[in-house]
């Protein structure tokens, strides 16, 4: 990734054309999000006072965007949101097409996120829609990354056919257009239907496939949430001691990045293994903190989730009236929050209780 920000800042030397410099700098910002949320944004800054010298709309959707990129990662919503419509509002100001779907999918993955799964929905085929009007390779390459966000948001409602086939046609794409690391990032994301269709060679292979990748990139977060797939594949198949190496080396990583939705990940999936080990009091104390983390990014779907496992870790304990708790917040959580899919899944497991 330091190389490709290297070569852009060369580019960026020689380059005399206002437009193409504002692009390339908003690509650095974009490279620079992976592994350095600090320098990207400084770039922003350094974006938007040059948009504002030269009075250039576009320059300002970059700076608006970038800094809603940067917010996204760190899951601070309200504030991506807030960056998000600012670059729509003023995207729509200009004639750049590519830069008003850029926009639109942005939204489309935030909304995502905060559960708004039709608005999701909706946000990135109107996007997907005006890329395919437009025939140039970042258009291409903004095709793929839809398909990847449209796939995300059926995984989430448990629709995973509809998100294997989103998933798919996005690496159609990537076979045709080279898209740097969104290859692995597809891969990974169809690691994790095939992981909860319990086809589980299948898994294994995609999300090695996506770490390798992500590796030879330098790509810290795509590290990351491939070796959290490969680590709950491990978990599934009973490799409790390797899946538990794997999940605390990801923790490790992650302190030297921000990412939170990785890391809510990888603390249930370590409690996940302490409780197939019997290691309950470990197991409750990393769900605490995954706990934590949810309520404190206001990721009302994640929450549910380590709901889920707290209440699987306390049946495994035989505390059934700690589980009947935990299933009746994440219940009346998803009532709250209009997570139907979610609310499925809790009405079974208080059936199963005989609630």
């Amino acid at each position: 990734m330091l190389d490709e920000v290297n070569a852009l800042y060369k580019e960026l030397e020689s380059c005399t054309n206002n437009d193409v410099r504002l692009r390339i700098m908003f690509d650095i910002a974009t490279n620079l999000l992976n592994f350095d949320h600090k320098r990207a944004l400084d770039v922003a800054d350094e974006i938007k006072a040059f948009a504002d010298e030269i009075d250039n709309n576009i320059g300002r959707v970059y700076y608006h965007s970038t800094r809603g990129r940067v917010f996204f990662q760190k899951s601070m919503y309200q504030d991506c949101e807030r960056e998000f419509k600012e670059a729509l509002r003023i995207s729509l100001l200009t004639t750049s097409l590519l830069d008003q779907a850029m926009c639109h999918d942005s939204l489309g993955v935030l909304c995502t996120y905060l559960n708004q799964h039709d608005n999701a929905l909706a946000a990135c085929q109107e996007a997907l829609a005006i890329y395919k009007q437009i025939d140039t390779r970042p258009a291409f390459r903004y095709q793929v990354v839809c398909y990847n966000n449209i796939g995300v948001t059926y995984r989430k409602m448990y629709m995973f056919n509809k998100a294997e086939e989103a998933f798919l046609s996005g690496l159609r794409l990537v076979d045709e257009y080279e898209v740097g690391t969104m290859r692995y990032t597809l891969l990974n994301n169809l690691a994790k239907v095939k992981l909860v269709e319990g086809q589980y060679s299948e898994a294994f292979a995609l999300a090695n496939a996506a770490l390798k990748g992500f590796k030879l990139a330098n790509h810290k977060n795509g590290i990351a949430i491939s070796s959290v797939t490969i680590a709950n594949c491990n978990l599934s198949i009973g490799e409790h001691a390797l899946a538990l190496t794997q999940f605390l080396s990801v923790l490790k990583l992650l302190k030297t990045i921000d990412n939170k939705v990785a890391e809510i990940a990888a603390l249930t999936g370590l409690a996940n293994v302490y409780v197939k080990m019997e290691a309950f009091k470990e197991a409750n104390k990393y769900l605490g903190k995954a706990q934590d983390l949810a309520i404190a990014a206001g990721d009302d779907q994640e929450l549910c989730e380590i709901y889920m496992a707290q209440g699987k870790a306390y049946i495994a304990e035989q505390r059934i009236d700690l589980a009947i708790g935990k299933y009746k917040l994440g219940l009346d959580l998803t009532k709250k929050r209009n997570l139907p899919y979610t609310h499925a899944v809790f009405k079974d497991l208080h059936r199963n209780l005989n609630i």
